[in-house]
């Protein structure tokens, strides 16, 4: 959909406080009316989507679109994942000291990375350190799905700004409700 039609969509990421900056973070400061209740909704990993498109348009493509990522430092795993000792294949030579660095006990045998003993690079339920998180993508094991969640809609015709629900996840939850909360007392005023 938007592969085909890319000029009618841009997407900005950058520092949160620049961006909100940029629209306004209070209505003597916003570029056009309305655009200051955006504002409390950047916060954490965030960007903003420049389209023509409709919102119903926008919101179906995002809610079907769900890929494969890597799990970051941080995140909570859902799986244990397990190397089993003997060699490893897919690596180089010169990456035995780096993988003995996250942990790993190897030896490098004519040329060959081995595994000495089993070794567990994470267990369900755990929060990702960084070393976790880096051999899970260096042995391909991409645990986290990436999606991207619409918060905010603001139209240039009306200028209204629309909230979509925002409590089906509880990552963003606190800061999420801190939004509304000022944008309603924003309303008020």
């Amino acid at each position: 959909m938007y592969a085909s039609k890319r000029r009618s969509s841009y997407f900005f990421f950058g520092k949160n406080r620049v961006m909100q900056l940029a629209l306004g973070r209070t209505p003597a400061t916003e570029y056009l009316p309305s655009l200051s209740k955006i504002s409390p909704y950047l916060v954490g990993k965030v960007g903003l989507m420049l389209t023509n498109r409709s919102p119903q348009e926008v919101l179906e493509y995002f809610n079907q679109l769900e890929m494969e990522d890597y799990a970051r430092a941080g995140n909570h795993v859902k799986e244990t994942v397990t190397i089993d000792e003997g060699s490893l294949d897919g690596f180089q030579h010169t990456m035995e000291p780096l993988l003995r660095s996250l942990g790993l006990m190897t030896t490098l045998k004519k040329g060959i990375i081995h595994l000495l003993k089993p070794f567990i690079i994470c267990s369900k339920g755990d929060v990702l350190t960084p070393e976790q998180a880096k051999l899970l993508k260096l042995f391909q094991r991409p645990l986290a799905q990436f999606k991207i969640k619409v918060k905010v809609h603001w139209n240039k015709q009306n200028e209204q700004v629309q909230v979509f629900d925002l409590h089906d996840e509880d990552e963003d939850d606190d800061d999420d409700q801190q939004a509304e909360e000022m944008i309603e007392q924003d309303d008020e005023n």
